[in-house]
């Protein structure tokens, strides 16, 4: 049992590892076409990334479990309590994607929204932008459930904006922001 635990413990990390390197390798394609190319970059990095970043974490922790299974000897047998269990994540993640997701856009727009407020009392003047606050989320997918990575931009003022990924837990009522990896900020 203990070998099984290590096996599942080095898959799961495999999977986080794999999942952050990838998030990571997006980011920075955006950036250098962001900043190298006189075009503007097609953002098909930031609606694939999430996906991306899914399926190598999925095929990494799925190596590493398998290449530790094979090198320890481990055999496993799935019986009935192993396929409720697979459904029931299942279900719940199928419950983030329909519920967690939409969420965390809306918290994402109301953080931001709270911050345009703030600018505008600290300077008792409407800013001289028509189109702001501008507030975009890109992609939201849930990497487990419970916790969703999404990619939005806002901008607030004429120099006052950010964008990047930021994961998040979601716990029915609300989300917590657990990282925030930023791709730009003014």
């Amino acid at each position: 049992m203990k070998k099984k635990y290590i096996c599942f413990v080095l898959g799961l990390s495999g999977f986080f590892l794999g999942f952050i390197v990838v998030l990571v390798a997006m980011g920075l394609v955006t950036f250098l076409l962001e900043e190298y190319t006189d075009a503007d970059y097609p953002f098909w990095p930031l609606i694939v990334a999430p996906w991306l970043a899914l399926a190598a974490g999925i095929l990494l922790g799925l190596f590493i479990s398998r290449w530790h299974s094979q090198s320890a000897g481990i055999t496993w047998h799935f019986g009935r309590k192993t396929k409720i269990a697979a459904l029931i994540f299942v279900v719940l993640y199928l419950v983030t994607w329909a519920a967690g997701a939409p969420m965390v856009q809306s918290m994402n727009t109301q953080r931001a929204l709270e911050q345009w407020r703030e600018i505008h009392q600290e300077e008792n003047t409407l800013l001289s932008s028509i189109n702001l606050p501008h507030i975009e989320t890109f992609a939201a997918a849930p990497i487990v459930p419970f916790v969703v990575a999404s990619y939005y931009e806002y901008h607030l003022a004429r120099l006052c904006g950010a964008g990047g990924w930021d994961i998040q837990i979601w716990y029915l009522v609300g989300t917590k922001r657990l990282l925030f990896f930023d791709i730009w900020r003014s």
